[in-house]
């Protein structure tokens, strides 16, 4: 994963999840570089990180599946499969088959690009968050409507992506500390409902049980 809220929203709504599954899923946030002396900097970076990263990964017998969970926006630019008609289903899953390709690990490897930013699950969630500020509520509610409740579909853009339409009605709107804890108050069911590529991505996490 690409960085911090990722990392907490694995940790605090999906892990508890997946738990009562009997699956433990471990977080990674992706390393870009080492300075002599310091910790290695992480968060996104360029595909040979990810590549790095997962390929690390999946020399390790202990893991059953390696996944990814990294925002259309901020997919690699140097990464497999780059689109040129972009932000469509297509592109998603073309990027998706790219990685697949180029990490050639078709048993054990299930790449996920979310559609379009983390925020997509938070318009998702925000229906059901009752400490979600109700002006906040309202504004989501009706931006979900605009795209047949499929957060996934809302566009993106200068000013409407999703992580922009809440920043102009929440000034003090933190991915990390506000967005997981609304998808987190919500509920998985709640966000799946309105965001059919994250509930197919997690049903194939799932079905790991089996």
């Amino acid at each position: 994963m690409e960085g911090q809220t990722e990392d907490r929203f694995v940790g605090d709504v999906l892990a508890p999840h997946l738990w009562t599954l009997g699956i433990h899923i471990q977080p990674i946030i992706v390393k870009t570089s080492r300075t002599a002396g310091r910790a290695s900097a992480k968060g996104g970076g360029s595909w040979k990180h990810w590549r790095k990263d997962i390929g690390n990964t999946l020399t390790s017998s202990q893991f059953v599946c390696v996944t990814t969970m990294i925002d259309f926006y901020g997919y690699p630019d140097d990464g497999p499969a780059r689109c040129s008609a972009p932000h469509t289903d297509e592109c998603v899953i073309n990027r998706e088959r790219g990685m697949a390709a180029d990490i050639s690990d078709g048993d054990r490897f299930l790449p996920f690009v979310v559609l379009h930013e983390f925020e997509a699950l938070v318009f998702a969630a925000a229906s059901a968050a009752s400490d979600l500020p109700a002006k906040v509520r309202k504004h989501c509610a009706g931006v979900l409507a605009q795209y047949d409740h499929n957060a996934e579909s809302i566009n993106d853009g200068p000013t409407t992506a999703p992580s922009k339409r809440l920043k102009s009605e929440w000034s003090g709107y933190s991915k990390v500390r506000d967005g997981v804890a609304i998808t987190a108050s919500a509920g998985l069911p709640v966000v799946r409902s309105h965001a059919p590529r994250f509930d197919q991505w997690l049903s194939r996490l799932e079905a790991l049980s089996g």
